[in-house]
């Protein structure tokens, strides 16, 4: 009879919490009041904590610092300091053009081309080392020795390096700048030095048309070298167009030693038989 009695009471006791939690309100926490205000209150979380990955020689850097001017001699081998998460872009003079890239250690560097002549490296680790080498399509080569130092160096890492080339554009400009007077209209316009550019590129036809193909191009924005260089005795001179709306055009030319001097500017059409190279300005 007691264990009855008892099992009545735990029964009566369950169905009537059971009652009072389905009568009990419930609270919709979206319709609170400071909810409705997009008061939300403050969430409580631990302090952020510094990476500690400062370099400090930054602090007392001057504004210079970081850029690197070095001249290209093919004998030398330019050496650069790098560090993890910041990159090296080196620049090399704006009428070369980047046809290769050769890096000694790929799994702890990475090299990216941005443009005809500038690529970017990025050292994933500090204390390594690696070379790097850039074949351009004028023929030179331009070696690096790349070494990846920690946030604790005293050094500045190269942010920019730029490597220029003393004597080949000097030499341009010289022709370029002392070249006779003529009746013609074109050759009495004064010479503007900041206007002489090398960004052009060539395609061709097929791969017999490179031997149409000069070794460099660039303009003063009013005429435009060809310059053959040293296989202008080896290759046939080719008839040269300037392409206006699309159609070849003759344009005037003159020959002085390995270059073709064309009194006009890209777009322009080479043709020899068969054999066609189109030079157009490099878009950025």
């Amino acid at each position: 009879m007691k264990l009855r009695r008892d099992m009545f009471l735990c029964m009566m006791l369950f169905y009537g919490t059971l009652w009072g939690m389905d009568g009990e309100k419930q609270t919709d926490i979206s319709k609170s009041p400071k909810n409705m205000e997009n008061d939300y209150g403050a969430l409580r979380r631990p302090d952020t904590l510094s990476l500690g990955h400062i370099q400090d020689v930054w602090t007392t850097a001057p504004p210079c610092a970081g850029i690197y001017k070095i001249d290209y001699q093919k004998d030398h081998v330019i050496r650069l300091k790098t560090r993890p998460f910041m990159t090296t872009t080196i620049v090399l003079p704006e009428w070369e053009e980047i046809s290769d890239i050769f890096l000694g250690d790929d799994h702890l560097f990475i090299v990216e081309k941005k443009n005809a002549y500038m690529v970017c490296v990025l050292a994933k680790e500090e204390g390594c080392d690696t070379s790097l080498t850039l074949i351009g399509k004028s023929g030179n080569i331009y070696p690096f020795y790349v070494r990846s130092e920690g946030i604790h160096s005293s050094q500045v890492p190269d942010i920019v390096v730029y490597v220029e080339k003393k004597g080949m554009r000097e030499r341009i400009l010289e022709e370029v700048s002392g070249r006779k007077e003529e009746a013609d209209y074109l050759q009495t316009v004064p010479f503007s030095i900041e206007n002489l550019t090398f960004l052009f590129e060539m395609f061709q036809k097929d791969f017999a048309s490179q031997e149409i193909a000069p070794v460099r191009v660039y303009s003063d924005g009013i005429w435009t070298w060809l310059d053959y260089g040293n296989t202008w005795d080896k290759k046939p001179f080719p008839a040269v167009y300037q392409r206006i709306d699309g159609v070849d055009t003759p344009v005037n030319t003159r020959v002085e030693g390995s270059k073709i001097i064309v009194h006009g500017l890209p777009p322009l059409t080479l043709k020899s038989g068969q054999k066609v190279i189109c030079i157009e300005k490099m878009e950025l």
